[in-house]
């Protein structure tokens, strides 16, 4: 029988990349242009930042990489030949620890609903259970903004005020551009920092009372 001395806590983040590329006559180039050219030009240029844009969301986007670590062991990543394969892997993982605490930055908003999607789309019962309960759910943005709820302080900005080394050479908007270059394996290595920084992060906040 799972009791909930069984409970750890899970650090988690998801690298997130665009779907199907869309098609260039699903666009409309800008109505006052006229030369061929310019038009082609516009509506490839739009191409481009709607399929990028699908990064942020879950209905069209897919997970790429999910970085974890469960209490103190190494962080790590689990990748698979595609998304249905990784969230399986993840339902094995959170099945493990049916109480566990889910610590992410900006996990609410992000982490947590891609995964929720996710996991409704793969039918994944352990994994919508853990997004939906939000009482285990502790979100470090939110713990940094404090007062200032609005703020979406960054992962690297909270580090750095710890006094803790920042994410490096690396942001999430260079994630798209490494996948599409064969550099994934960077891509899965940067996943993995982020979780042990955000770790570090949250033993900070959580000593200081503010975990939640």
């Amino acid at each position: 029988m799972k009791t909930k001395e069984a409970r750890v806590t899970i650090y988690l983040d998801i690298e997130t990349i665009p779907g199907e590329e869309p098609r260039l006559d699903s666009f409309t180039a800008k109505a006052n242009l006229v030369d061929p050219v310019k038009i082609e030009a516009d509506l490839k240029a739009k191409k481009e930042k709607g399929w990028a844009d699908q990064s942020f969301d879950p209905f069209k986007g897919e997970i790429f990489c999910i970085g974890m670590a469960v209490n103190n062991g190494s962080p790590f990543c689990i990748v698979g030949a595609n998304e249905k394969e990784m969230m399986e892997q993840l339902e094995v993982e959170i099945e493990k620890y049916p109480f566990a605490i889910i610590v992410g930055h900006n996990l609410l908003e992000f982490d947590a609903f891609w995964l929720f999607i996710k996991g409704l789309k793969y039918r994944l019962p352990a994994v919508v259970m853990a997004m939906t309960n939000k009482n285990n759910l502790h979100d470090t943005m939110k713990m940094m903004d404090g007062p200032g709820w609005k703020k979406m302080t960054s992962l690297d900005k909270m580090a750095k005020n710890f006094g803790l080394d920042g994410k490096g050479e690396i942001d999430g908007s260079m994630v798209w551009g490494l996948v599409k270059e064969g550099q994934g394996d960077k891509v899965c290595k940067y996943c993995e920092s982020d979780v042990g920084i955000l770790r570090m992060c949250y033993l900070v906040l959580d000593d200081l009372g503010l975990s939640r």
